[in-house]
Formats: structure tokens, sequence, C-alpha cells
């Protein structure tokens, strides 16, 4: 696997798990209790709360540090050749 690809799976499992986490635990402080759901619409806010994560971790960990590099090296020789 490529460094970009461990980086996503590892944050998305962690986010995940923690949003479903802080779910769960301080879901009925706010009037919010999983066990009163029946096994569909759980299944169905956890698959929301999972595909929410997923789609905010491709947008924070770009697909292809390598074209990040690439476009930051052209920049800085562009830099250095100005001053």
């Amino acid at each position: 696997m490529k460094r970009d690809q461990i980086a996503r799976w590892i944050l998305e499992k962690l986010l995940g798990s923690f949003v479903i986490s802080i779910l769960l635990v301080y879901g009925p402080l706010l009037g919010f209790r999983m066990e009163k759901f029946g096994m569909g619409a759980t299944y169905t806010i956890i698959t929301l709360i999972s595909l929410t994560v997923s789609i905010l971790v491709n947008i924070l960990v770009p697909r292809e540090f390598e074209l990040i590099n690439k476009i930051k090296g052209i920049y800085n020789k562009n830099k250095v050749g100005t001053e």
C-alpha cells in the first residue's frame, strides 16, 4: 500500500469509530437513543456515518502525494528563479 492509502485507511477507521462511539455514549444525553431504533434504522445511521467520514477523509487526504510534491517543487523552482 502507498503512504496516502495507509493514511486514508487509518484516518477513516479512527474517525468513523470515534463518531459512532460519541453517538452511542453521548447520544442519550441529547435524546438520541440507539436502542429504541430497529435494526434497519441503526444500520442506516451507521452506514451514513461511515459514508460521510469516508467522503471527509478523501477530501482531507489527497489522492497522490507525488503530484502535490511535484507542484510544490515547480513552485519553489519558480520562486527561487524570480528572486
